[in-house]
């Protein structure tokens, strides 16, 4: 039985966190490109423009053609990502064989390429997308103790995807020690301690997945493991309006937050009711010896239903119904736009470089 916060974790935790690189990290082609330009330059050729052209039309907010180089996506250009992809897998493939091992793929389609990246825009499973409103509020508060039913999928017939069938058939045949070693050579080592600091040379403990890459690549590093994009890669991840550094945004959680005062709530940003109220919830899981959420045992139903009832409802009613009256989803939609709009203009010749290096 999963832990509490972990077992809600997959209905309310944004799909858009899974990434956008796909089942496969997407990479350039496998010529060898020039060094970066130094980030203080300012590209004059039309290069940036058309690489940023080619993929702003795909995603909604200012960074995000940039969030998608970072990630792994480097190109709209469906039909290439998926060229990269399958030349990916091949060698994958290659690396494999030569270490007594096999490895299964089935090449990728433009049409898979596209799915990945309308997968990175569904932000909630079916049902969970209006969660915030004053309906979904109404009904189900904010999807801690009830929440809308998910359809399971019907599980597909084995035929239909022959590639998987092959590789269970193949891994199952392998004693525990030989699929170890399967999976050692196939990522590296698992289990090894993460750099702090950009490493070039990452790909050599990534097993023929990080060979791979790094072929397709043409030598280079990905984004976040090149040294001359370290900090601007940090400050992507990073570039989001709050209170602390947007005027906009500390006005807007304040306006949340005095409506909210006025029902009966105190609350500084408008995360933190259902934050504390999900914490308030693990408070009612029986402890185990350890003093953590014992996996073995739950609240009893009334238990539930009575915070339910007397705290989460009439917290998320009041929370979404201050949002709705003063508009706030679509301000802090307008606000997050200029925010990104301002960090492009303030970093625009290293997001050109970063463009030029890694987004071909």
């Amino acid at each position: 039985m999963m832990s509490p916060r972990s077992a809600r974790a997959a209905l309310l935790t944004p799909l858009l966190l899974a990434g956008l690189a796909g089942c496969s990290p997407a990479g350039p082609s496998a010529t060898e490109s020039p060094d970066a330009p130094p980030l203080d330059s300012a590209p004059t050729t039309s290069a940036t423009e058309t690489a940023i052209e080619s993929i702003e039309e795909t995603f909604a907010m200012p960074l995000d053609p940039y969030r998608a180089i970072v990630g792994g996506l480097s190109s709209a250009d469906a039909e290439k990502v998926a060229a990269e992809r399958s030349r990916e897998d091949e060698l994958r493939a290659q690396c494999m064989r030569e270490q007594g091992f096999e490895y299964f793929f089935s090449p990728p389609t433009a049409e898979d390429v596209l799915e990945d990246i309308q997968r990175t825009k569904e932000f909630y499973p079916e049902g969970w997308g209006e969660r915030g409103t004053v309906a979904f509020a109404e009904k189900y508060a904010f999807g801690l103790v009830h929440g809308p039913v998910i359809a399971q999928a019907e599980p597909g017939d084995p035929e239909d995807d022959p590639v998987g069938l092959a590789e269970s058939d193949y891994l199952a045949s392998l004693s525990d020690s030989e699929r170890q070693a399967w999976e050692t050579a196939l990522y590296g080592d698992m289990f090894r301690e993460p750099s702090d600091e950009p490493n070039p040379d990452e790909w050599k403990a990534r097993g023929c997945v990080g060979w791979a890459d790094h072929k397709v690549r043409g030598g280079k590093p990905r984004p976040q493991e090149d040294p001359a994009f370290a900090e601007l890669v940090n400050a992507i991840y990073d570039a989001a309006p709050t209170t602390d550094n947007d005027e906009d945004m500390a006005a807007l959680e304040a306006e949340w937050s005095t409506c909210m005062a006025a029902e009966g709530f105190s609350f500084a940003l408008r995360q933190d009711a259902a934050i504390t109220v999900e914490n308030e919830l693990d408070d009612l899981w029986p402890r185990d010896s350890d003093g953590k959420p014992d996996q073995n045992r739950e609240p009893s139903d009334e238990e539930r239903e009575h915070f339910f009832a007397t705290r989460e409802l009439p917290t998320a009613i009041a929370d979404a119904t201050c949002a709705e009256g003063m508009d706030y989803v679509e301000r802090r939609h307008d606000i997050t736009v200029a925010f990104e709009q301002r960090f492009i203009d303030d970093h625009r010749a290293q997001l050109d470089a970063l463009v030029l290096q890694h987004g071909q």
